[in-house]
């Protein structure tokens, strides 16, 4: 009588067991958040058939989530308070400022993060903002140990390096070199065509031949199998690399396990 499917029905029984009855007059909401399969629109249109109103401090709260989320699966960790409020107003079709004080209260008990220092006031999802502070917090501490030593010519290994591509590097390339050699964490960016892989391989020979065990990384199976065929080298997903167990659904290699090499 509430549109609710045999196959969701079973679902949530095994979530909630006794008491799914129950919980799913009190908050059908909580739905998409704890049964896999049901989002927000199935949720929502459960509790419309339930009778709860459309302007319900509850389904603000839930249309605020399913933004964020669906923001989070085009790889952004935050979205921005404004526009947030924006997104979930089109979506539920509500006053404004129902959907703030949505934001506002999810944020005194702590299920999302809102950094009001920031002039975009970002709004994140708990998970993310743990995840992002968090890694935030590790590359502070890696940048604060000590880089291991090494006797090298920079200015002769890269004109070695150049030498046996048969190229010349861009003064920013050099530059990148230098930095790859004595830093702990370098980040290089830039569009397609700027000499990313070039400055790559230049970091991994000139450091292989100053005996330097070495390691390649990518986030996608794609990108771990680019760098294998530009670098002539096996790389893998971080996931593979870390030795990621799905039975025990951690990483194998951490800091009591790490990895084998001097460079990442």
């Amino acid at each position: 009588s509430h549109g609710v499917s045999p196959a969701f029905a079973v679902k949530i029984f095994k979530q909630y067991r006794d008491a799914a009855i129950a919980v799913v007059q009190e908050n059908p909401y909580r739905l998409a958040r704890d049964v896999f399969g049901i989002g927000f629109k199935t949720a929502d249109r459960i509790a419309q058939n339930l009778g709860i109103p459309a302007d319900s401090p509850r389904r603000a709260e839930a249309g605020v989530l399913h933004v964020l989320a669906q923001h989070s699966e085009e790889g952004h960790v935050f979205y921005p308070r404004e526009g947030l409020r924006e997104s979930a107003r089109e979506i539920l079709g509500i006053d404004e400022k129902i959907v703030d004080a949505a934001i506002g209260e999810m944020a005194a008990s702590e299920e999302l993060v809102v950094e009001q220092a920031s002039e975009e006031s970002p709004v994140y999802l708990k998970s993310l903002h743990v995840a992002e502070t968090g890694t935030a917090a590790l590359v502070r501490e890696l940048l604060q140990t000590p880089v291991r030593p090494m006797e090298i010519d920079v200015d002769r290994a890269i004109g070695w390096f150049e030498a046996k591509q048969g190229l010349e590097l861009a003064a920013a390339q050099r530059e990148a070199i230098r930095r790859a050699v004595d830093s702990k964490v370098l980040v290089i960016t830039g569009g397609p065509g700027t000499g990313k892989t070039t400055l790559v391989n230049g970091i991994i020979q000139i450091l292989e031949k100053k005996g330097r065990r070495i390691l390649l990384a990518a986030p996608t199976g794609r990108a771990a199998k680019r760098m294998s065929e530009t670098t002539g080298r096996e790389a893998r997903t971080i996931h593979r690399l870390l030795e990621f167990s799905p039975k025990t659904m951690r990483f194998q290699r951490n800091r009591e396990n790490p990895l084998e090499a001097d460079l990442l």
